[in-house]
């Protein structure tokens, strides 16, 4: 049996339609839904200035505009599953996104 659902967003428009279908099917199943959104680091760390160079008031409000907009995201769909009465935890998480994501807060 399928206790928990993981579904990504990163925004776009695929992830808000994937999302309506784990949300669809985690109400069909009875199962829980672990929302989660992956802040790319790789977007504000300068690819030709090293890290410890790259200014921080430069740096911070790009960090918390990302921060905004994934809390942004998950929201969206934590309106969906709370309207579909499908219970949901949010995670958001900075990295690299992608097949290597680690998804370290799904119970095994």
């Amino acid at each position: 049996m399928i206790s928990k659902i993981l579904v990504p967003t990163d925004g776009s428009k695929t992830a808000q339609k994937a999302a309506r279908y784990g949300v669809d099917l985690a109400k069909q199943l009875n199962s829980s839904v672990i929302i989660l959104s992956v802040i790319d680091q790789r977007s504000y760390i300068g690819q030709t200035v090293p890290a410890a160079q790259t200014a921080m008031h430069v740096i911070e409000p790009i960090e918390d505009y990302l921060q905004e907009a994934a809390e942004g995201y998950a929201g969206e769909i934590k309106k969906l599953c709370d309207k579909n009465g499908v219970q949901s935890k949010t995670v958001i998480t900075k990295g690299h996104p992608g097949p290597r994501q680690r998804c370290l807060w799904c119970d095994p």
